[in-house]
């Protein structure tokens, strides 16, 4: 009895992974090769800097104050509203970039800081890595696109758990996972090794690239980010409060600009305020914020964004991709004081650890063996895809799918009813997805026994 309910088991489990594949093959490869490509973003930027600054004409000594090269982009685009502004990137780098909001569009400019000329002037949606991201994320279909994506990621999940499952030898030693007999009598199992032996070596490592990615995604992670407020798990492990000396003003609480971002919203806006004093006529320059906060010596890319209205502050954060280094400051404008320093121990644990799984997901958190680790991620899942597709293409008979027919038992055992209801607990579309397939598997089968 117990080896039939294993095999009932095993057949329905291939069948999901078997279905579940032939439809993921396409989205798993684009999604791969994206993300293989968004590895290389401080490569490809830094080379985008020095070539913006290979186009300057002479150089000099002295350079324009940050206030300066805001007035320079604002006087050339009167219309504009002035978004956010990025420091020089590294020794010798000679621009500063300036975001613009010009009608629905956001612009990025780089103004030579020797001269104030505007080197390079672009949407910023047309950004190579912009557009690399904006694939990877949401196929380039906004809000509706990104669920696809989550989608699909999450059943990438399920394919590599299914797949160990399937793969998991049963009647010889246990490595045979990894070194597998290779002499086989058909080029169709030569395929089904050679697609078995890259989960088993790369399966871990895509597993956790999958799973570290989900807090991006709108579903799992705007769950995840209720979950952390329901907690209390979603500010900084400190209580951050700060009464600001210029005004009567209550007390304000501000837990920070996230270390990550979900979903198609908008960033965190800073619930601090800075109230003028009587005394002063205008703010403190941007400049000397910068001056007395040794912005420059945060990891790049450091990123400037203004005060929102009269009682807004300067913020000042380190947008580097390794999420451990990232330090965000606040700054009254009216004195120049800082006013709030978020760190990242000053987050909670389980926040924490999710930005570690998010710096490993975009090959950041340890250099480049992280990159070169992501890299024979995306050959092993383009290699699973190929391999999967080209078996199904050999074994399929001409003019159907080839699907494997549903096990004699077709009642669901307590078993996979608990396993779809974890899944549908832990990845809500897979569980809603796939209680969508049985439900229409069930009504074609009574149409048809009918």
């Amino acid at each position: 009895m117990a080896s039939a309910n294993h095999s009932t088991l095993y057949h329905r489990v291939w069948r999901w992974h078997f279905i579940a594949g032939l439809v993921i093959i396409p989205f798993a490869v684009i999604l791969s090769i994206t993300g293989g490509i968004y590895l290389f973003k401080p490569q490809v930027e830094m080379a985008t800097e020095r070539s913006v600054n290979g186009r300057a004409e002479g150089s000099a000594s002295a350079r324009l104050s940050m206030d300066d090269v805001i007035d320079i982009v604002l006087t050339a685009y009167p219309e504009a509203t002035f978004r956010r502004l990025t420091l020089p990137r590294f020794e010798g780098d000679l621009t500063a970039e300036v975001e613009l909001r010009m009608g629905q569009e956001d612009r990025l400019l780089w103004v030579h800081l020797p001269t104030g000329d505007i080197l390079h002037d672009i949407p910023k949606d047309q950004r190579l890595m912009n557009v690399v991201k904006d694939i990877h994320g949401n196929l380039m279909a906004g809000n509706n696109g990104s669920y696809v994506v989550e989608l699909m990621a999450s059943w990438m999940i399920v394919l590599i758990i299914t797949g160990a499952y399937l793969w998991w030898p049963r009647k010889t030693h246990w490595w045979r996972m990894f070194l597998p007999k290779f002499a086989a009598p058909s080029r169709r199992d030569f395929l089904k090794q050679l697609h078995g032996v890259s989960g088993a070596w790369m399966g871990g490592v895509i597993f956790i690239i999958l799973l570290s990615g989900l807090p991006w995604t709108q579903v799992w992670g705007d769950g995840f980010k209720a979950v952390q407020k329901v907690m209390g798990w979603d500010g900084p492990g400190q209580e951050w409060v700060v009464t600001l000396q210029s005004s009567n003003q209550p007390i304000l609480k501000d837990d920070g600009l996230d270390l990550w971002t979900t979903g198609g919203g908008e960033e965190a806006v800073p619930s601090l305020t800075s109230t003028p004093k009587a005394d002063h006529s205008q703010g403190i320059p941007l400049q000397a914020i910068l001056d007395q906060s040794q912005a420059s010596v945060l990891p790049a890319p450091v990123e400037i964004q203004p005060p929102r209205g009269e009682n807004g502050v300067w913020t000042i954060r380190s947008m580097t991709q390794n999420r451990p280094h990232r330090v965000t400051a606040h700054y009254d404008q009216w004195t120049g004081e800082e006013i709030m320093r978020i760190e990242f121990a000053d987050h909670h644990p389980v926040k924490r650890l999710a930005s570690y799984g998010i710096a490993f997901h975009e090959g950041a958190l340890f250099g480049w063996v992280n990159q070169l680790v992501g890299v024979l991620a995306t050959l092993a899942v383009v290699a699973l895809s190929v391999t999967g597709g080209l078996m199904w293409w050999r074994r399929k008979p001409a003019h159907t799918l080839g699907v494997p027919p549903l096990p004699e038992d077709k009642k669901l055992s307590f078993t996979v009813i608990g396993l779809i209801g974890l899944l549908a607990l832990f990845l809500p579309l897979v569980g809603l997805s796939l209680l969508l397939a049985l439900l229409g598997e069930f009504i074609y089968h009574k149409m048809r026994s009918r």
